[in-house]
């Protein structure tokens, strides 16, 4: 369910330009035929459907000049466009240089683990066969 009221309060924190676009909620929010539980005649409906039908102007409005808005700060940095482009491009590289670096950790990490086990191997080997080798170290 939406409330009406709450579309009012948003419309006061907006600027006078986008105000006067979005006027028509005003009038919707105080409009008779938004209470519910009051059957709607067909002037009701009329009037509704008039209101709505302003909104949707009004909004149409709004989002053209926004676009033009939009197109005028965006239609002169074209450099910048090119810029963001050749960043995003340079992003992914980096990204998949990361990857495959992390991949050659990964496998440094389990060569190392490898010669590790294989030292105490070694080791344990070692002092199984010379254990006078053991009391030397002491």
């Amino acid at each position: 369910r939406f409330h009406w009221t709450l579309m009012a309060r948003k419309l006061d924190q907006l600027s006078p330009l986008e105000q006067s676009h979005s006027g028509t909620f005003r009038g919707i929010a105080n409009a008779s035929w938004a209470s519910p539980g009051r059957p709607r005649t067909m002037k009701d409906q009329e009037a509704q459907l008039s209101e709505l039908t302003k909104e949707n102007f009004g909004l149409k409005l709004r989002i053209y000049h926004l676009e033009e808005r939009l197109k005028k700060t965006a239609g002169g940095d074209a450099d910048v466009w090119k810029l963001n482009i050749e960043l995003q491009v340079q992003l992914d590289s980096c990204k998949k240089e990361v990857e495959e670096k992390d991949a050659v950790i990964l496998q440094a990490k389990s060569a190392i683990d490898t010669m590790a086990a294989q030292h105490d191997a070694h080791v344990k080997e070692m002092q199984q066969r010379f254990p006078e080798l053991e009391l030397l170290r002491e």
